[in-house]
Parts: C-alpha cells; sequence; structure tokens
C-alpha cells in the first residue's frame, strides 16, 4: 500500500464515534484496567500502602500543636505505547455493495478492526493478570469445580476477597472467569445453597453467577471473547480458545474511574483511544483507515488481586 501524505490522513469522526459506541467499556481489558485519559504520554503514577490506614490520638490540649500526619506512597511510571491497526475498502467493493439494505462496509471494515485491537489489549492484560507469577496471591485448584458435590466456589470467593482485605485493607469488587467456569459454580451444591434466597420471585431457583455474586459484592464479567493463539492464518490454525484462559477466576479490586492516585489491582492510562484516521489511497482504488491509540496497561498494586488456577478442566 502507497504511503499516503500526512496531511491527507484525517480523523474520521463519524467512524470514530461509530467504533467506540459499539467498543469501549464493552470488552475484558476495560473491565480489569479501567482507562482513563492522561495528558502526558509519559509520567508519574501514586502507589499507596495500607499504612496510609492507620489511626491516631489527635486529642489536643489548650494551645497544643495539631498532630501532623503525612499520605504514604511510592510513585511508579507509565508510558503510552503506540497500536495502530489497518483497514481498506476498495472503490469496487463500495460500487457492488451500493444500495444494497444493511451493508454499511466502511462501518463493517472499521469495526472489525477495532474488535482485533481490542482483543490484541484483551492479550497484554491477561499476560499480566492470568499469570501466576505476578498475581502472586494464588491457588491452583485442580479442576474442583467440575464435581458439584465437592465444589466450593462461594468459599473460594469469600476467601480471595479476605485476603485481599488482609493484605490491602481495600474490599474486592470485581470478579472475571470464563462462562464454562461460571456454568459449573452455578451447578455446586455449594453454590445452591449459599443463595437459597425466597426473595424476587426466586424461590429455590439457580441465581446465575452474575446476579448471585453481586449479594457477596462483587460486580462480575464472564469472559467470552475468542482468539485463534497463532499471527497468521492457514490450515494449521488450533480450536478457537478464550484469551484469559478456560480456568482461571480473577478477583481483585477495580476502580470505575481511576485517577494517577487510584489503590487498586490495574489501569490503564491513554492520551488516544479508538481513533479512526482515513485517507485516500488514489493508487489503490481505494480508501485506507485505521484503529490508532496511544495507552499502557499498568499493574498498579499486585495485593489488590487473587487469582485462581484450573478451577475446570
Amino acid at each position: 500500500m502507497a504511503i499516503a501524505k500526512l496531511e491527507d490522513k484525517r480523523i474520521d469522526q463519524y467512524l470514530t464515534n461509530f467504533i467506540r459506541k459499539e467498543v469501549e467499556g464493552q470488552g475484558q481489558a476495560d473491565f480489569v484496567a479501567p482507562p482513563f485519559k492522561v495528558l502526558r504520554p509519559s509520567d508519574k503514577y501514586l502507589i499507596y500502602g495500607k499504612e496510609n490506614l492507620r489511626y491516631y490520638d489527635n486529642k489536643i490540649v489548650g494551645r497544643a500543636k495539631a498532630k501532623e500526619i503525612d499520605v504514604q506512597a511510592t510513585d511508579g511510571s507509565y508510558s503510552c505505547e503506540e497500536y495502530e491497526t489497518g483497514f481498506f475498502v476498495s472503490d469496487r467493493a463500495m460500487r457492488n455493495i451500493d444500495g444494497v439494505a444493511g451493508i454499511k462496509l466502511r462501518e463493517q471494515k472499521a469495526m472489525n478492526a477495532a474488535r482485533s485491537q481490542a482483543r490484541s489489549r484483551e492479550k497484554r492484560i491477561w499476560d499480566i493478570a492470568g499469570s501466576a507469577s505476578i498475581v502472586t496471591q494464588t491457588s491452583a485448584l485442580a479442576n474442583a469445580w467440575d464435581t458439584p458435590s465437592s465444589a466450593t466456589p462461594v468459599t473460594n470467593l469469600l476467601n480471595a476477597i479476605k485476603t485481599i482485605y488482609d493484605s490491602t485493607g481495600l474490599r474486592a469488587n470485581a470478579c472475571i472467569m470464563s462462562l464454562g467456569a461460571a456454568l459449573k459454580a452455578i451447578q455446586a451444591t455449594e453454590w445452591k445453597e449459599y443463595f437459597h434466597f425466597t426473595e424476587k420471585g426466586f424461590d429455590n431457583g439457580l441465581f446465575e453467577c452474575v446476579s448471585g455474586l453481586k449479594y457477596i459484592g462483587l460486580n462480575v464479567q464472564i469472559s467470552g471473547m475468542r482468539s485463534l493463539s497463532t499471527y497468521e492464518i492457514g490450515t494449521s490454525d488450533p480450536t478457537a480458545e478464550i484469551i484469559s484462559g478456560v480456568g482461571k477466576v480473577l478477583v481483585f479490586v477495580r476502580e470505575q474511574n481511576p485517577t494517577t492516585e487510584s489503590n487498586c489491582f490495574m489501569f490503564s492510562p491513554y492520551t488516544v483511544k479508538d481513533q479512526v484516521k482515513s485517507w485516500r489511497e488514489e493508487s489503490q482504488r481505494g480508501e485506507a483507515g485505521s484503529i490508532y491509540e496511544e495507552i499502557d496497561e499498568l499493574l498498579v498494586n499486585a495485593s489488590c488481586a487473587y487469582l485462581y488456577t484450573g478451577a475446570i478442566a
């Protein structure tokens, strides 16, 4: 593809708005590492310890000075990397579908590129969040959720919440697991006994995973985006796999709207996110475009998470 002149490239606001409406906030990446805009592509952020939770005897008498305390924090650095995924729409293809109801070729091409870029971001985040060598608060369950009579998903999740609280003073409020793990969890005898409610019409009913875990304070996402584990398409491609891993269950502290001072598991500072640029490629007889972003995926506090591996086979 010929290289377009810089001045020929423009921000396509229509396609940018189109993909942002469909993609932002929907995937695992934004759930595990919520994004927030920063002014500079590289800078510092603060990491707070639980020593800030200490209380003091601050009683004073007469003209005594106030008892001063100071914030205890260390700093880390972020650096936004550039990522870009391209697409191309030929004039001939546009003529072929011109007037065909329901087909918007430019939008479909841009959305496909945006979803591909989202999968790449999810893979980068799960290389961190799903690693037992990085998330050091972890346990291997040895397929324990596969047998309903002995599975203890509720006990496991409550243990994760307590471990995180003991090490950070913060309460875990989020959980992500595969669809397979969720389906096994709700079949467990322990699950049925724990969520044996009679309110709201669920008399003796089996709570779905998302609804049930809200009762113990966890906002849950069921991971299901699939991807091939190779970069090239070919006859030997493996079966599609779940990026997060079938048997992994992650409990963590999530900040919905993080800043550089948030104490949580992960966040993603960015300067540009999901921006579509488009330009004319006359020699190729069509229009080219790309999805561009400058973003970092940061592990802020590993103690703000607990990772179970091997929950199911």
